[in-house]
């Protein structure tokens, strides 16, 4: 166990044991490690370095556990999710009757991650919800609004959706293309603004604002195939996105009738900043179109209205003035030196 900030570790203990899953509690008093050998789950006592209770029932290793005030939730490769009290000898459990992959706690959810789908189920372990995606991934995240999942796998990319879903974006985690990257593990940070991803090249950090995932947006193909093709599946930010750098109107006015109503705010909200001024002319120029532009329009105040890409443009080129006058006035000071 390591003290992150003074860099050192505070404490260690061997355990005769093959390990396939660990958590710790939240106080940090206890940890609970999964025995792949005998499928118990044994908590040990930090402060004594010794173990005080086992939890028995699986009858599969365990591959997934979390715990949450008071209670211990546990996935094994025999897919049955198990939520054990651990002060009480109580425990319930569902088979998911699909293979389970792995699973995180938000917001009183579990989200289990299986093979092309995301099961919701709260913490009494009943179904609330599921999440359709695409991807080859073998861990997830969830934002600590709720809104965003995060899956990350074999692929050198993190694919982020929302709750409906609808791909918002991916991440490239590496620009190393001669060695193929995995992606380890996923955590939304507390303050909502940053994605720490380790993956086998290293620890990863990906900061984004409100409104953007990628600073550039050089994977979005911009032909009008392949604009079809990212309505064909649903992939509505990068059909709009390359509708945008096409300066197609015409196609937009198409896509304004083909997109759903309950995705308009993701879309205005994660679009590119640079991209919110044609965007916005683009509306203007659709009014005709009633109460469906003028939802857009609300959306657009909403998320673009601070003017937030002008005011970083208007930044950078006053600190690229102020360096040049600072180098001017120290020009004009040697040759008055030299006069």
């Amino acid at each position: 166990m390591f003290d992150i900030k003074n860099e050192v570790c505070f404490r260690s203990f061997n355990i005769s044991v093959k390990i396939s899953a660990t958590d710790i509690c939240n106080d940090g008093m206890m940890i609970f490690i999964a025995d792949a050998d005998t499928y118990k789950i044994r908590i040990i006592d930090l402060q004594r370095s010794r173990e005080i209770d086992s939890l028995v029932g699986h009858m599969a290793p365990v591959k997934c556990i979390k715990y949450d005030n008071g209670f211990l939730f546990s996935l094994s490769l025999d897919n049955e999710l198990k939520r054990w009290n651990i002060f009480k000898p109580e425990c319930i459990s569902i088979n998911l009757e699909k293979t389970g992959i792995y699973f995180v706690l938000r917001y009183n959810l579990i989200y289990i991650l299986l093979m092309n789908e995301i099961l919701i189920y709260n913490k009494d372990l009943e179904y609330t919800n599921s999440v359709l995606h695409k991807t080859q991934s073998d861990f997830l995240d969830v934002s600590y609004d709720g809104k965003l999942i995060f899956l990350g796998g074999e692929t050198n990319k993190i694919y982020i959706f929302d709750c409906e879903s609808v791909l918002l974006q991916t991440l490239k985690t590496s620009r190393n293309l001669k060695e193929k990257h995995k992606v380890l593990s996923i955590l939304h940070s507390n303050n909502k603004d940053m994605v720490y991803i380790l993956t086998t090249e290293g620890v990863f950090i990906h900061k984004f604002e409100v409104t953007k995932y990628l600073p550039i947006s050089l994977d979005i193909e911009t032909t009008t195939e392949a604009v079809k093709t990212y309505l064909k599946e649903k992939n509505y930010l990068n059909a709009i996105i390359a509708i945008l750098k096409m300066r197609d109107i015409n196609l937009f006015a198409s896509f304004l009738k083909i997109v759903p109503e309950e995705n308009i705010e993701a879309l205005v909200r994660y679009i590119p900043e640079n991209m919110s001024d044609i965007l916005r002319l683009y509306l203007v120029n659709n009014m005709n179109e009633g109460y469906y532009v003028f939802k857009w329009m609300r959306y657009m105040i909403l998320y673009h209205g601070k003017g937030q890409y002008d005011k970083n443009i208007c930044l950078k080129n006053g600190e690229k003035s102020y360096q040049t006058t600072l180098e001017n006035l120290y020009m004009l000071e040697n040759l008055l030196d030299l006069e």
